[in-house]
């Protein structure tokens, strides 16, 4: 779900939180660390209108209008609001790495009071869970000799040109053939991660196979943005 933000009637505007259902979502709850915070910010006029305007966009499944509008308002001002709000509405549009960057900077953002900064921390854990097993990864594979034929997954790849592969999550199966040998491995994608896989067959005819990550996130679609 989408968290919205009216304006307040009084002439000091808040960002008042009403806080809907999540859908399917399974909160989590986390170390009293991360949620104890200091008083609560408020909003300015300007950051309650761009919200309200991101949260509409995102309804309407317009991620990169979303995206721009929360950005937007993040000029004005970080809020822990408005980067969880950003972070889920980049995962939809499948910017994974970005996402994680996002829900990173809603825990050490400044809070505002509604929903409290403990309930938004419970859910920036359960998006950061989705995140691990929804979120496709990337694996870049070199090859030697260059002329391997591969398969993933049953698949015909030509993964030896040092293309990114976009894959899914979890466990795979990499078949690597030359003229006279065939041999199978198997490897294991992050969610959101970066890295790279040389496949070598060596002097006796054995397969090499050399794993090694590339720049990611440090920190580690049920639902939507909060509303």
């Amino acid at each position: 779900m989408w968290m919205e933000s009216n304006r307040p009637t009084n002439h000091r505007p808040r960002v008042p939180l009403t806080l809907a259902t999540l859908l399917g979502a399974s909160l989590v709850l986390i170390p009293a660390v991360v949620a104890a915070q200091v008083a609560p910010v408020e909003a300015t006029a300007q950051q309650v209108t761009l919200h309200g305007q991101g949260v509409a966009a995102a309804k309407a499944g317009k991620w990169d209008e979303a995206i721009a509008i929360f950005q937007q308002s993040l000029k004005l001002g970080p809020l822990n609001l408005t980067w969880l709000n950003l972070g889920r509405t980049l995962q939809y549009a499948g910017r994974c790495d970005e996402a994680l960057e996002a829900y990173s900077e809603a825990i050490v953002a400044p809070k505002v009071a509604r929903p409290s900064p403990a309930h938004v921390a419970e859910v920036i854990v359960t998006y950061r869970k989705e995140l691990k097993t929804k979120c496709t990864g990337t694996l870049v594979l070199s090859c030697k000799p260059l002329n391997l034929k591969l398969t993933v997954d049953g698949e015909p790849s030509e993964a030896c040109d040092g293309r990114p592969v976009v894959l899914t999550p979890g466990v795979h199966v990499l078949v690597a053939r030359t003229a006279t040998e065939t041999r199978e491995l198997l490897f294991e994608v992050e969610a959101g991660a970066s890295s790279a896989l040389t496949v070598e067959f060596e002097s006796r005819g054995a397969v090499g196979l050399h794993k090694s990550f590339m720049p990611k996130i440090s920190e580690s679609a049920s639902g939507g943005i909060l509303q």
